[in-house]
């Protein structure tokens, strides 16, 4: 039987005057037993103090379905097998009072007590003490200031018993009154002697002296009213019964009145340990009744009256608001960050900063140690311009060294941003945490996490001390990464990669000295300056949907950390719709932000070492977490269970863990003389993991809301909205309102009999009473924005599924409003049925989730779960309660209608569809991309409810048919994904600990084969999606292809956790769950429409549909390139899974190299310790590539003076986030320049969106050529050069002369100059002087000209601008010969034969007998003459003939002929004419008519018009194609002809016709039959 504390039973009397009174401002409860009936019926007193059951009765059946399978299929060590191996240990002898104090004197090098210390602390317990009473008769004035049987300061005979029975405690002083007023007396109480006794009565008026305070003298009083006189003695134990007397005189007196006993005269006093009797001997009794004002103070350790110390109260300090109007008394309230909407037009800006602060969460406890997010100020936001500190008091610098500033000061949470759709957020993040040893986390860091410890310098090194791994040292070594990183993600956000905030984007504090002073993933915004160290840039599109978001750290390793340490801030997106709905009075205006959260605290230090004796980070009040990693196994147990165990440990489970790393060792505390059959004795071994490691989950024992413990809210009676997030790192929250306890307004009430099973049997799950219930949530929208339709969600404690058939036992069945991590409900509560009543906000999901650990469930009455590592009893009004998590008091005022009968049904209207597609959901969301019954209402669709098209997976299925909003039927291949958790496959390689994993699920599984394949987050990206990019100005459309980027994922879990897996960048549709016995399991009605979290529990598949859309931005996006594994050195290959998407092995196994990861995204369980401990996989999403406009630059400016450069931007943008999303827009540009003729360096950056840039750095005197190159993710385009300043062109080279035909020079040479403006061509004759015979533009580098004359012809060529000529090039001659004779005698005769090209036959007379050849020219129709031929010489003279056959109808042609010599050229020949006749015009109107000609063929009639008078005939071609290269016959019909019959074609035959006119000149165009083609009928 568990055993509770004695004093337990004693605390109802006090709680029901005390902890109501605190709780609320009413008068305590009138029945003070109800209280301690309602919580403790089962505890009563017994004889040695403790607590036990009252006699046997029997125990009530508690009702079977609420209560979790705990252990069923699951890889856990149950409550039970920890309960039996406490048991056994303390049958021998364990005892965890004297293990703390061994633990704390036995510490060997910080090597935590594995399996005698819990390991795990509690936030402060309140402690049960005696109250100190006051016992006796009244301290007042008498009658007479004292006796007088003897003078003043002398002894008085008088002995007096008191007979007031004393309660078992301690007597820690006398009292007496000192009356001044002598009154009958002759003097006053000064001066009186006496001695005070405790007397034990042994008989009848028989009395021991157990206790003699020796003489003691009544002083001089300062009041002259007279006061009452202590005197403290030291604690004298005294027990129920036991009397107070005293002997001697200065007590004042009363007298015929009291039952005081009086022995006068009395000659002797009292003796220690002397029995006295009254009424005998030297104690004579007076008759005289008295009352003597005499008493004690006693410390009552009875149990009737106590008093609690310490703890934590609830309900005690009022729920933090918006702003300042709604701090509560303590202080705190949610910042709302102020906007900047000028500094970057079309957009919000921020400026926050990460800093280092305290504040106090709860009146019980000190200011807590946080980090988290504040506005900094700046001259267009300056708020309050509050200066910052560090806790010690340190100002926080700015890099420039000013002291920072903020909006405010810093609140936990940080500051709210509320956003507008598609206008976008930009922020300039600084981390302005401490640096050095100060910049180290306040809480426990794990190194050996992935992304904790070893960066790239130590990457792979061996630890020397694995338990204590070197970047656990401080200072730490410099290939450490810092603790100090920090980041900003907005979750949910659609937002570009480079803003994400994923795992590698975290910067350290300008100054930290670290190696990594930066995530390698870090991007600034490409249109915002680089804002330098310490700091970067984001980017948020807000391009989705009304919602509640929130930011908060992502930093590699220690997201878990900073996000519990308070980095963590909400962010909201407003829209019209949600507007008109406000507007319109049908969602209330008044909402109130509830993000709830679980922290524990540090207890003070007598109840720390009672349950975490290693702990050295914080003190009371800080921030508690995990970090011993308690091995649920025991080895040295018979039953191999560890009592306090938490975690399996891999190499103790099956299938064993084998070839880690660093494997179990040597236990520190092990001694080899215990006898385990006699005393329980520490095992042999201990895990070998770090000293300081964390576990699979940290779940706390203290809700928070808004950043304060247990908060009170007081509503009027009406309709509010609630903005719900779950920011707790791993537990999840179901979450119901009841009322109070009308009896303990700090309660909920829970069935008794359920409470009283569950001390014994701790799978019992205690649920609320009957009839409780509070107000129904009415769910209008989730993290995905706006629901489908309102959902009305009653209370509803947890349930399970509890039917053994079903594969997926074990699972939360019913639920309320469930929450894991980071989802989000938008939720209308009314409160109008609930005036002057009282509320409590009530979770009771099970921790873990769903396989209930029953230590991480803290309800008021719960067992004492302390000999396993767990929490006392909860008492009434005070923590931990995990249950109660804020109170809420609706105040007595006259009720507003009821929400659900005067607004619901229009809110239901508007969210159902309209003809004009105005309905809430369908109107303001994505369109959904499967198609299923539940959207009917919202879209006027008719989607199946069953049936194959009913929008369901089923579990055999690999891939998935539905229907889509535009009435189509898709067929998409399901991706298959994988979950595993705390299995044999999920234990990490380096020490072992209980991992969890994704990947995949290996395609075509099927039994007896390994279907998994696990991936660290490390290995390459298994995830690729392609997603949608809309063109600018378009909008999204429902699916119409299946290739349209959509995918469909199916992901199996063989687990145990439920996991809230959370997707960037994208939302998604949940299609449905699926056990992995075929049983379909449909969304709830709350998880319909768009989720960016979805919750995967085991033994079943989830199906997900995701459409990702690229958000537009008005700047290029680079990708994301970096290395695979951070931690390692590139070339390395440790830490990859080298199994391909098939199963297959990797080879070469995989090494860590820089790789692009496109547009990189993560996907993750959002238990962030599952996260870190490896639940994480990158994703790439696919983005269109296009090269930037090449700039087209100017120059202005004189070197010496600033030079400014301007260019063309080709992918401009407006504030209008619709004309953005360019794939060509450029991510900058880079700005080169070169002196003279050297060679292009960079000179400066500019912006994306930036046209201009001054080089201020230029020297007189110095020519400088410019470029800009634009550049992003698809490359650079440069600008063409342009020249500023002028120096003498450089000189042409390579000039080279040729002779021509004429004769003539043809001169080319090579330019070499950038800045000529002309080139001087100069000739020299024969040897004379050079003279310039022409003056070229820029760019030339030919020039010919004709020779007059015989003899050599020397040219040069050189460059000039207005700065000066160039050298000259070299020299290049021709020298001319005379020429030969010229030709005579040139004739032409036309030759025209029809159907043959027409010709001229040409002739002349040879005269040279020296000629090289012979060059005939030709002139058409007068124009100028051209080459017509190049003729061979003759050997001797004589005639020579030459064809011309290129002539055409209708033309002039004029010929002439002269001799060549080697250039020289001789006279031309005469000049001879030929006009060849025109061709004929084209035919008209060429026409057929088909018609039957016999039975079996057909004949076409064919007309036409003549349209010409000098043809000579007609050609009709046929073909059986347009084109006439198939079948084609030809017939000719005579000149002047306009008709033609074909007889005997074939019936039902297609063909084409066509025809032209022909002479021996030339022939006319082709004129295609109409109709073209013609069918034979």
């Amino acid at each position: 039987m568990r055993k509770v504390l004695s004093l337990l039973i004693l605390l109802a009397l006090l709680l029901t005057t005390v902890a109501p009174a605190l709780a609320q401002d009413g008068p305590p409860p009138a029945d003070q037993d109800a209280v301690w009936q309602a919580y403790l019926p089962f505890v009563t007193s017994t004889e040695d103090g403790n607590l036990a059951k009252p006699p046997e009765e029997p125990a009530p059946t508690p009702p079977p379905t609420p209560n979790p399978p705990e252990g069923e299929k699951r890889g856990r060590v149950t409550q039970a097998e920890r309960e039996a191996a406490a048991a056994r240990a303390a049958a021998k002898g364990f005892d965890l009072l004297k293990a703390a104090e061994m633990a704390v004197s036995m510490e060997m090098g910080g090597v935590p007590h594995y399996f005698s210390a819990p390991n795990y602390a509690n936030s402060p317990l309140p402690t049960i003490a005696g109250a100190v009473i006051e016992v006796g008769n009244p301290l007042i004035e008498r009658g007479f200031a004292t006796d007088y049987a003897a003078p003043q300061g002398e002894l008085g005979s008088v002995f007096v018993v008191v007979p007031t029975p004393l309660p078992t405690g301690l007597v820690q002083s006398f009292q007496t009154f000192n009356q001044v007023t002598p009154g009958g007396s002759p003097t006053a109480s000064q001066g009186g002697i006496f001695h005070a006794y405790v007397l034990r009565p042994v008989g009848s008026n028989q009395y021991k002296v157990i206790f003699d305070s020796g003489l003691l003298s009544v002083p001089a009083a300062t009041n002259a009213a007279g006061e009452v006189t202590t005197f403290p003695v030291p604690n004298i134990a005294v027990q129920e019964g036991d009397v107070l007397g005293f002997y001697g005189q200065g007590i004042p007196v009363d007298i015929d009145t009291g039952g005081d006993l009086l022995a006068y005269p009395a000659p002797v006093q009292p003796l220690m340990d002397q029995t006295i009797t009254l009424g005998a001997g030297d104690f004579p009794l007076y008759s005289q009744a008295r009352v003597y004002s005499f008493g004690a103070q006693v410390l009552d350790l009875s149990g009737e009256n106590t008093v609690i110390t310490g703890g934590i109260r609830k309900f005690v300090d009022g729920l933090p608001g918006l702003g300042p109007s709604g701090a509560n008394n303590l202080g705190q309230y949610i910042p709302v960050a102020q906007v900047d909407t000028t500094t970057y037009p079309g957009s919000d800006y921020y400026e926050i900063a990460l800093v280092q602060y305290e504040e106090k969460l709860h009146s019980d406890l000190p200011p807590t140690t946080l980090r988290g997010y504040v506005q900094l100020a700046t001259s267009v936001t300056p708020g309050n311009q509050t200066l910052l500190f560090n806790p010690d008091g340190s100002p926080i610098l700015l890099p420039g060294g000013a002291q920072a500033a903020g909006v405010d000061k810093p609140h936990y949470l940080g500051p709210v941003i509320i956003a507008t759709r598609d206008k976008p957020v930009r922020i300039l993040f600084r981390n302005l945490l401490p640096t050095g040893a100060g910049g180290n986390l306040f809480i426990p860091v794990d190194t050996t996490v992935m992304g904790a410890g070893m960066g790239p310098e130590m990457g792979g090194m061996a630890e020397s001390d694995p338990q204590n791994p070197m970047c656990g040292m401080n200072p730490k070594p410099m290939g450490c990464y810092a603790e100090n990183r920090g980041t900003l993600h907005l979750h949910g956000g659609i937002t570009p990669w480079i803003s994400d905030g994923t795992p590698h984007q975290w910067i350290t504090p300008a100054g930290e000295n670290t190696s990594y002073p930066a995530g390698v993933s870090v991007k600034n915004v490409p249109d915002m300056p680089d804002p330098g160290p310490g700091a970067m840039t984001f980017f948020y599109t807000n391009q989705q949907s009304a919602r509640l978001m929130f930011y908060h750290d992502h930093a590699w390793g220690i997201t878990r950390l900073n996000v519990y340490a308070g980095e963590a801030a909400g962010y909201l997106i407003t829209d019209a719709t949600e507007q008109k709905l406000v507007n319109d009075g049908l969602i209330p205006a008044d909402q109130i932000p509830l993000i709830i959260q679980d922290k524990t605290f540090v207890p003070p230090m007598n109840q720390l070492m009672m349950q975490d004796p290693t702990w050295e980070w914080g003190d009371h009040g800080e921030l508690w977490v995990p970090h011993v990693y308690s091995p649920a196994q025991n080895p040295g147990d018979s039953s191999g269970v560890n009592q306090f165990g938490r975690w399996a440990y891999g190499p103790w489970f099956w299938p064993p863990t084998t070839d880690i790393d660093y494997g179990p060792k040597a236990n520190p505390y092990y001694d080899t003389n215990c006898n385990p059959d006699e005393s329980w004795c520490e095992p042999p071994q201990i895990p070998g993991v770090p000293n300081v490691s964390m576990g699979m989950e940290a779940f706390n024992d203290t809700p928070l809301v808004n950043g304060t413990a247990y908060p009170t809210l007081t509503v009027d009676p009406k309709a509010y909205r609630f903005r719900v997030l779950n920011a707790a790192n791993d537990r999840f929250f179901n979450l119901s309102f009841y009322q109070a306890d009308p009896n303990a307004p700090t309660e909920v009430q829970l069935n008794p009999a359920e409470v009283e099973a569950a001390m014994e049997d701790t799978t019992i799950f205690p649920t609320p009473m009957s009839g409780t219930e509070g107000p129904d949530w009415i769910q209008i929208g989730t993290e995905g924005g706006f629901l489908p339709g309102p959902v009305v969600i009653p209370p509803q404690f947890t349930t399970w599924v509890t039917d053994p058939t079903e594969f997926n036992a074990g699972n939360v069945d019913q639920h309320s409003l469930l929450l894991g991590p980071a989802e989000r409900a938008d939720v209308i509560v009314d409160f109008a049925q609930f005036a002057r009543q009282t509320l409590i906000l009530y979770n009771d999901a099970p921790a873990a989730f769903p396989a209930r650990d029953p230590r991480y469930d803290y309800y008021t009455g719960n067992a004492d779960l302390r000999d396993t590592g767990g929490a006392p009893s909860t008492l009434p009004g005070y923590g931990p309660n995990t249950r109660t998590v804020m109170q809420i008091k609706v105040n007595d005022a006259a009720p507003a209608p009821a929400y659900t009968e005067t607004k619901l049904p229009a809110l239901q209207a508007v969210f159902a569809h309209k003809p004009d597609g105005s309905g809430v959901f369908e109107s303001s969301q994505p369109p959904i991309i499967v198609g299923q019954a539940p959207y009917n209402s919202a879209y006027g669709t008719a989607f199946n409810l069953n049936g194959p098209l009913a929008g369901l997976v089923q579990i055999f299925n690999t891939n998935f048919t539905f229907k889509t909003l535009l009435g189509a039927q898709l067929t998409i291949d399901l991706q298959p994904k994988q979950i595993q958790d705390e299995m044999g496959e999920a234990f990490e390689q380096e020490y072992g600990r209980m991992s969890g994993f994704l990947g995949l699920e290996k395609p075509g599984a099927n039994a007896g084969v390994q279907n998994m394949i696990l991936y660290p987050y490390v290995n390459p990206v298994s995830e690729i999606v392609d997603a949608i990019e809309l063109p600018p100005g378009v909008k999204l459309t429902p699916i119409a292809a299946a290739n349209d980027g959509t995918q469909i994922w199916k992901i199996t879990h063989n687990g145990v956790d439920t996991h809230p897996i959370h997707f960037h960048l994208t939302d998604v549709q949940l299609i449905n769950r699926v056990g992995w016995d075929g049983i379909i399991r449909r969304p709830d009605a709350n998880e319909l429409g768009w989720k960016d979290t979805v919750r995967v529990s085991p033994l079943e598949d989830t199906i997900i549909a995701m459409r990702p859309v690229l958000p537009k931005t008005p700047f290029g996006v680079p990708d994301s390139v970096r290395p695979l594994n951070p931690m390692m050195p590139i070339g390395d290959t440790a830490m990859f899974n080298n199994t391909d998407a098939q199963g297959n092995p990797i080879t070469p196994p995989i090494t860590n190299q820089v790789v692009n990861f496109g547009w990189e995204y993560v996907w993750h369980c959002h238990i962030l310790s599952h996260e870190e401990m490896d639940m994480m996989r990158p994703l790439t999403a696919l983005a269109a590539r296009a090269l930037p406009a090449a700039p087209v630059l100017s120059a202005n400016g004189t070197p010496g003076s600033p030079v400014n450069l301007t260019w063309t931007d080709g992918t401009l943008v407006t504030t209008d986030w619709m004309t953005w999303g360019d794939p060509a827009a450029e991510v900058g540009y880079r700005i080169e320049r070169a002196a003279g003729e050297g060679a292009f360096a960079p000179i400066g950056a500019a912006l994306a969106n930036v046209t201009s840039f001054s080089d201020t750095s230029t020297a007189a005197g110095t020519v400088y050529r410019y470029r800009v190159i634009a550049y992003n993710a698809a490359g650079e385009s440069p600008s063409t050069a342009v020249t500023v300043g002028l120096l003498p062109p450089a000189a042409p080279t390579n000039l080279v002369a040729s002779l021509t035909t004429g004769p003539g020079a043809s001169l080319t040479w090579v330019d070499n100059a950038a800045n000529e403006d002309s080139y001087s061509v100069e000739r020299s004759v024969n040897g004379g002087a050079f003279a310039t015979v022409a003056t070229l533009g820029p760019n030339t580098t030919s020039y010919a000209e004709a020779v007059p004359a015989n003899g050599t012809y020397t040219y040069r060529v050189a460059a000039a601008n207005t700065a000066g000529q160039s050298a000259y090039s070299n020299t290049a001659s021709v020298t001319v010969q005379p020429g030969p004779a010229a030709p005579t005698n040139l004739t032409a005769q036309l030759q025209a034969v029809l159907g043959s090209p027409v010709r001229v036959q040409l002739t002349f007379r040879d005269n040279a007998n020296n000629e090289s050849g012979f060059v005939m020219e030709r002139q058409v129709n007068g124009g100028a003459w051209a080459l017509l031929a190049t003729l061979p010489a003759r050997n001797n003279t004589g005639n020579v003939a030459y064809t011309d056959s290129t002539v055409s109808a209708g033309a002039t042609y004029s010929y002439r002929v002269y001799a060549v010599r080697n250039g020289s050229v001789s006279g031309t020949s005469n000049v001879v004419s030929v006009t060849v006749p025109a061709a004929p015009a084209a035919p008209a109107n060429f026409r057929g008519t088909p018609s039957l000609g016999t039975i079996l063929t057909a004949r076409i009639q064919m007309q036409w018009t003549d349209a010409s008078n000098n043809e000579s005939r007609f050609v009709i071609q046929r073909a059986s194609n347009a084109g006439f290269t198939g079948n084609v016959a030809s017939y000719n019909q005579g000149a002047n002809s306009t008709s033609w019959l074909q007889l005997l074609l074939p019936r039902r035959t297609t063909y084409y016709y066509r025809i032209r006119a022909e002479n021996a000149y030339g022939v006319s165009a082709w004129v295609n039959m109409t109709p073209f083609p013609i069918v034979t009928p």
